[in-house]
Protein backbone atom coordinates (compact mmCIF):
# COMPACT_ATOMS: atom_id res chain seq x y z
CA UNK A 1 0.00 0.00 0.00
CA UNK A 2 2.62 2.28 1.08
CA UNK A 3 4.32 2.17 -2.88
CA UNK A 4 1.15 3.26 -4.37
CA UNK A 5 0.68 6.18 -2.36
CA UNK A 6 4.61 6.87 -3.05
CA UNK A 7 3.42 6.21 -7.19
CA UNK A 8 0.46 8.83 -6.45
CA UNK A 9 2.47 11.56 -5.66
CA UNK A 10 5.12 10.65 -7.59
CA UNK A 11 3.13 11.03 -10.25
CA UNK A 12 1.26 13.92 -9.52
CA UNK A 13 4.88 15.75 -8.82
CA UNK A 14 5.85 14.20 -12.48
CA UNK A 15 2.98 15.74 -14.50
CA UNK A 16 2.67 19.36 -12.39
CA UNK A 17 6.57 19.92 -14.03
CA UNK A 18 5.27 19.73 -17.64
CA UNK A 19 7.03 17.28 -18.80
CA UNK A 20 4.00 15.51 -19.75
CA UNK A 21 0.97 18.13 -19.33
CA UNK A 22 -0.24 18.84 -22.55
CA UNK A 23 -0.62 22.98 -21.40
CA UNK A 24 2.91 23.39 -21.37
CA UNK A 25 3.67 22.49 -25.05
CA UNK A 26 0.24 23.94 -26.02
CA UNK A 27 0.79 26.93 -24.49
CA UNK A 28 3.43 28.21 -26.45
CA UNK A 29 2.14 26.99 -29.64
CA UNK A 30 0.72 29.82 -32.29
CA UNK A 31 -2.04 30.70 -33.28
CA UNK A 32 -2.46 29.80 -36.72
CA UNK A 33 -5.35 30.36 -39.75
CA UNK A 34 -6.06 29.90 -43.00
CA UNK A 35 -7.32 32.92 -45.18
CA UNK A 36 -9.19 33.30 -48.57
CA UNK A 37 -9.41 36.48 -49.58
CA UNK A 38 -10.20 38.43 -45.79
CA UNK A 39 -12.04 35.66 -44.76
CA UNK A 40 -10.16 33.47 -42.34
CA UNK A 41 -10.48 30.35 -40.29
CA UNK A 42 -8.47 29.31 -37.13
CA UNK A 43 -6.15 25.91 -38.25
CA UNK A 44 -7.28 23.22 -35.76
CA UNK A 45 -3.49 21.86 -33.25
CA UNK A 46 -3.04 18.19 -33.80
CA UNK A 47 -0.17 18.31 -31.67
CA UNK A 48 3.61 20.16 -31.27
CA UNK A 49 6.49 20.18 -29.09
CA UNK A 50 8.49 22.45 -27.12
CA UNK A 51 12.03 22.49 -25.70
CA UNK A 52 11.79 24.03 -22.29
CA UNK A 53 14.18 24.25 -19.99
CA UNK A 54 16.32 21.41 -22.02
CA UNK A 55 13.24 19.23 -21.69
CA UNK A 56 11.45 18.54 -24.44
CA UNK A 57 7.47 18.91 -23.82
CA UNK A 58 5.35 17.20 -26.67
CA UNK A 59 1.26 17.34 -26.80
CA UNK A 60 -0.89 15.56 -28.95
CA UNK A 61 -4.50 16.60 -29.42
CA UNK A 62 -7.50 13.57 -30.07
CA UNK A 63 -7.27 15.59 -33.56
CA UNK A 64 -3.90 13.69 -34.25
CA UNK A 65 -5.76 10.43 -33.77
CA UNK A 66 -8.53 10.84 -36.13
CA UNK A 67 -9.38 10.52 -40.25
CA UNK A 68 -9.95 13.90 -41.04
CA UNK A 69 -13.38 13.79 -42.65
CA UNK A 70 -14.99 12.50 -38.59
CA UNK A 71 -13.29 15.51 -37.28
CA UNK A 72 -16.02 18.60 -36.79
CA UNK A 73 -13.66 21.23 -38.65
CA UNK A 74 -15.35 24.83 -39.63
CA UNK A 75 -14.71 24.80 -43.43
CA UNK A 76 -13.27 27.84 -45.08
CA UNK A 77 -15.77 28.70 -47.78
CA UNK A 78 -14.08 29.13 -51.41
CA UNK A 79 -14.60 29.21 -55.17
CA UNK A 80 -13.04 26.52 -57.29
CA UNK A 81 -9.11 27.70 -57.27
CA UNK A 82 -9.35 30.73 -55.57
CA UNK A 83 -5.83 31.53 -53.53
CA UNK A 84 -5.42 30.47 -50.29
CA UNK A 85 -2.63 31.66 -47.83
CA UNK A 86 -1.46 30.38 -44.13
CA UNK A 87 -0.56 32.97 -41.36
CA UNK A 88 0.92 32.54 -37.47
CA UNK A 89 0.62 34.50 -34.93
CA UNK A 90 4.36 34.26 -34.69
CA UNK A 91 6.26 33.93 -37.98
CA UNK A 92 7.65 30.55 -38.26
CA UNK A 93 11.39 29.52 -39.47
CA UNK A 94 9.77 27.13 -42.33
CA UNK A 95 6.10 25.95 -43.05
CA UNK A 96 4.84 22.76 -45.14
CA UNK A 97 1.61 22.78 -46.29
CA UNK A 98 0.44 19.29 -46.90
CA UNK A 99 -3.02 18.24 -49.04
CA UNK A 100 -5.00 15.28 -47.76
CA UNK A 101 -5.75 12.57 -50.66
CA UNK A 102 -8.26 10.61 -49.05
CA UNK A 103 -5.50 8.18 -47.76
CA UNK A 104 -3.12 10.44 -46.12
CA UNK A 105 -1.51 13.68 -46.05
CA UNK A 106 0.79 13.86 -48.91
CA UNK A 107 4.23 15.26 -47.87
CA UNK A 108 6.51 17.45 -50.41
CA UNK A 109 3.51 18.99 -52.18
CA UNK A 110 5.66 22.40 -53.14
CA UNK A 111 2.60 24.87 -51.94
CA UNK A 112 3.87 28.19 -50.68
CA UNK A 113 1.79 28.93 -48.10
CA UNK A 114 1.65 32.48 -48.37
CA UNK A 115 -0.29 31.97 -51.76
CA UNK A 116 -1.69 28.34 -53.04
CA UNK A 117 -4.81 27.88 -55.38
CA UNK A 118 -7.58 25.35 -53.60
CA UNK A 119 -8.86 22.68 -55.47
CA UNK A 120 -10.47 23.25 -58.69
CA UNK A 121 -12.87 20.30 -57.83
CA UNK A 122 -16.04 20.67 -55.65
CA UNK A 123 -16.56 19.39 -52.43
CA UNK A 124 -14.78 18.94 -48.97
CA UNK A 125 -11.00 19.23 -49.33
CA UNK A 126 -8.36 18.84 -46.05
CA UNK A 127 -4.76 20.13 -45.42
CA UNK A 128 -2.08 19.56 -42.66
CA UNK A 129 -0.06 22.52 -41.95
CA UNK A 130 3.46 21.72 -40.22
CA UNK A 131 5.00 24.55 -38.86
CA UNK A 132 8.78 25.20 -36.98
CA UNK A 133 9.94 27.96 -34.72
CA UNK A 134 13.74 27.62 -32.84
CA UNK A 135 12.58 26.36 -29.52
CA UNK A 136 9.42 23.41 -31.03
CA UNK A 137 7.03 22.43 -33.78
CA UNK A 138 3.29 22.29 -34.54
CA UNK A 139 1.02 20.21 -36.75
CA UNK A 140 -2.28 21.29 -37.38
CA UNK A 141 -5.23 20.75 -39.72
CA UNK A 142 -8.02 23.03 -41.83
CA UNK A 143 -11.11 22.09 -44.11
CA UNK A 144 -11.77 23.85 -47.46
CA UNK A 145 -15.21 23.64 -49.16
CA UNK A 146 -15.26 24.15 -52.71
CA UNK A 147 -18.25 25.14 -54.18
CA UNK A 148 -20.65 27.46 -54.30
CA UNK A 149 -19.10 29.78 -51.85
CA UNK A 150 -18.48 33.00 -52.27
CA UNK A 151 -17.16 33.39 -55.74
CA UNK A 152 -18.33 35.51 -58.72
CA UNK A 153 -21.75 34.22 -60.03
CA UNK A 154 -22.45 34.83 -63.85
CA UNK A 155 -25.42 35.70 -64.65
CA UNK A 156 -26.45 35.92 -68.31
CA UNK A 157 -23.27 37.44 -69.97
CA UNK A 158 -22.57 39.94 -66.82
CA UNK A 159 -20.57 39.20 -63.49
CA UNK A 160 -22.39 39.94 -60.47
CA UNK A 161 -19.21 40.51 -57.80
CA UNK A 162 -19.67 39.02 -54.16
CA UNK A 163 -23.27 37.35 -55.06
CA UNK A 164 -23.46 33.84 -53.20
Amino acid sequence: MKSWRYSRIGAALFLTTGVLSPTGASSQTPTGWVWAGTDSVELALMGSCWKKEGTTICADTWYMFQEPDSLDLQPIEVAPGESLRVTFSRSPDGVSIMPYDGRSFKANADLDPSRFPAPGSPGTHYYAVSAEWEPGNGMWMFKVRVGGGKGPARVGNGLLSGFN
